[in-house]
């Protein structure tokens, strides 16, 4: 009796090799007709008063857009950044003392899709105004 373990293989066995390769991915392209975004929107103090906006807008086709900046406080109400290739934008601007507050942002790409407005807390050193969840700490003799 022959065993069932025993048995030879009739006929040659199929190549089972795989071959496996690495492409690189070309750069990010976002579908057409999705609404931007904006990305790490930051407002900086650079120096006493001088603040940078920044951030990076995501969508299909973010250079030459137009950054408009909000948020009631003067000298920025109003202003504009143009997105650079890469969708990267940068405005400065002078914040005085006794202004505190907070600046949005919004674009507007080429299909008239509007992003949804991002803020951040603009607060200039030596504005009266203390940013919310920090504390006053009084001046103390180091004598």
């Amino acid at each position: 009796m022959r065993s069932f373990f025993n048995r030879r293989p009739s006929g040659a066995r199929p190549d089972l090799r795989a071959r496996l390769a690495v492409e690189p991915l070309g750069a990010l392209v976002l579908p057409t007709g999705v609404t931007p975004v904006i990305n790490n929107f930051v407002a900086h103090e650079a120096s006493n008063g001088f603040f940078v906006i920044s951030g990076t807008v995501a969508d299909d086709q973010p250079a030459g857009l137009s950054v408009t900046f909000g948020g009631g406080m003067t000298g920025i109400d109003g202003q504009h950044a143009t997105t650079a290739s890469d969708g990267s934008f940068s405005f400065t601007v002078f914040v005085g003392s006794g202004q505190s507050g907070m600046v949005t942002a919004t674009v507007t790409d080429g299909d008239q899709n509007v992003s949804p407005e991002v803020e951040d807390d603009v607060h200039p050193t030596g504005s009266p105004e203390t940013p919310e969840g920090t504390k006053d700490v009084p001046d103390t003799d180091r004598g």
